[in-house]
């Protein structure tokens, strides 16, 4: 009789054990990823490259406006102005590494005569997706790896 009992409790534990895992597994595959919108100016994000600098921050909201500063990201991420026209990042960007994935859309680039003075600078297998982008500058506009890039869809307002 004990063995029949032994043998009941020993299968109660596998069902208990399978449920826990398929529990887990739901769970596991329920969790949302960590993405967040991240507003540029705010109290949390000042500038450009404080709200890059947060991996959670996948998609950067710009308002209208000047913002200062170079800006370099190495991870994929979408960074976002009102417009082109309204919007301008006076500085540069730099994007790097491969597998990073930057869409830059609604601003414009506008740089000066100090160095460094590229626009916008796409290097190590990084790419960018552009919209609404336009670049102002004295000297360069892109540099490692855009020679062997599509150039159809940047913006033809380059000056």
């Amino acid at each position: 009789m004990a063995s029949q009992d032994g043998n009941r409790c020993g299968r109660m534990s596998d069902r208990r054990l399978v449920v826990m895992f398929l529990v887990t597994i739901l769970l596991l595959g329920a969790t949302p990823g960590i993405c967040e919108t991240c507003n540029v100016p705010s109290a949390s994000y000042p500038s450009i490259q404080s709200a890059v600098d947060v991996v959670s921050c996948t998609e950067i909201v710009l308002t209208s406006g000047d913002f200062f500063g170079a800006v370099t990201i190495s991870r994929t991420l979408e960074i976002r102005g009102a417009s082109s026209d309204s919007t301008t990042i006076v500085g540069n960007i730099n994007v790097q590494g491969a597998g990073t994935t930057a869409t830059l859309t609604g601003f414009m680039i506008a740089v000066g005569p100090n160095p460094p003075n590229d626009g916008l600078v796409i290097a190590g297998d990084a790419e960018v997706i552009p919209d609404d982008l336009v670049i102002r500058t004295t000297d360069h506009i892109f540099s490692d790896g855009f020679e062997s890039g599509d150039t159809t869809e940047w913006s033809a307002t380059v000056s």
